[in-house]
């Protein structure tokens, strides 16, 4: 004869199972575990960086929280995914940082404009970011503002300084070094795109451009032009300013 439950002892025995089953997760995860598998493409000496990491971890607390917490304080790793592999394992998958630009010659920012120091990352062809400590988030959002001001010409920014007086300048692919000072910047890329196009035009060679005038900017021509010397083309009541 087979017994009918009730609903309510039904929905009592399902819930008590969804229970245990959560419970065992989390026991399953806080296990210590005996093996570790990696994904991802990584290289040699990222690998020996992972396992230095992993091996600081004591054998007793090696589960999903640790490992996880582990991995991601490496600089080069930007997630680490880690997952149970069963009977008694753990499974890793490495994302890793990408890096937008160099920072102060001694480290990069990455995609959120957080600074980090690594040597553990392929590095291509990146721009040249420096400003005071502190100041990398500021120094990168002007240069994506920049980066794409000048998208629609032929000059691209290879280096980008904020200076300790927060005055801003920038140097071309082409080593021509831009002053843009403190105010009016969109005003002043704008100004440096007309003077700069204008030149071009003309076939002029030129290593500084200089906006920081009420009008106009005062323009270097490069040594073998004019031996150094500097056309201005502003008004003659133009002044320069910060």
């Amino acid at each position: 004869m087979i017994r009918l439950l009730s609903r309510s002892t039904f929905l009592l025995g399902a819930l008590l199972t969804f229970c245990l089953l959560a419970l065992a997760f989390v026991i399953v995860d806080r296990m210590p575990a005996r093996q570790v598998f990696l994904s991802g493409h990584l290289s040699e000496p990222q690998t020996r960086s992972l396992e230095q990491a992993l091996a600081a971890i004591d054998a007793g607390a090696m589960n999903v929280d640790a490992v996880k917490a582990a991995v991601e304080a490496l600089a080069w790793v930007k997630e680490a995914r880690v997952s149970v592999s069963w009977p008694a394992g753990l499974a890793i998958e490495v994302v890793l940082e990408t890096l937008l630009a160099y920072w102060n010659d001694d480290a990069f920012i990455n995609e959120a404009a957080q600074e980090l120091k690594t040597d553990l990352l392929f590095v291509g062809e990146l721009p040249r970011l420096y400003g005071p400590p502190g100041s990398a988030h500021e120094v990168m959002r002007q240069y994506q503002f920049l980066a794409g001001a000048l998208a629609s010409s032929q000059h691209s920014i290879a280096a980008l300084t904020l200076t300790a007086r927060n005055s801003w300048e920038f140097e071309t692919q082409d080593g021509v070094r831009v002053l843009l000072g403190k105010v009016e910047l969109h005003k002043r890329t704008t100004r440096f795109l007309q003077v700069s196009a204008s030149l071009d035009r003309k076939g002029a060679a030129y290593s500084r451009v200089d906006t920081r005038y009420s009008s106009g900017a005062a323009v270097q021509l490069a040594a073998e032009a004019m031996n150094h010397s500097e056309q201005k083309l502003a008004k003659t009541e133009g002044r320069s300013y910060d």
